[in-house]
């Protein structure tokens, strides 16, 4: 039987820990223009994921925040 948390039940992270993966969340967003991270030229790069996946599994993903990032405009929107 394993001793850590279940499948529904959200890891604790510290508060610093949570502001810099949202820092990361924010600096590695995929550009609306490039549609790719400007950082890394890639969308959803490593940095962006990995912040993602810590935040999800404390249950501190900021609103709007998807797998597919913040909602990109469509070529029709553009």
């Amino acid at each position: 039987m394993s001793s850590g948390p279940s499948v529904e039940e959200a890891v604790p992270v510290r508060e610093d820990l949570v502001a810099v993966y949202r820092d990361v969340l924010a600096a590695h967003t995929d550009s609306p223009t490039l549609k790719v991270c400007v950082s890394c030229l890639r969308s959803r790069c490593d940095d962006w994921r990995w912040a993602y996946e810590r935040l999800t599994a404390a249950g501190r993903l900021p609103d709007g925040v998807t797998d597919d990032g913040p909602a990109l405009p469509t070529d029709e929107e553009e």
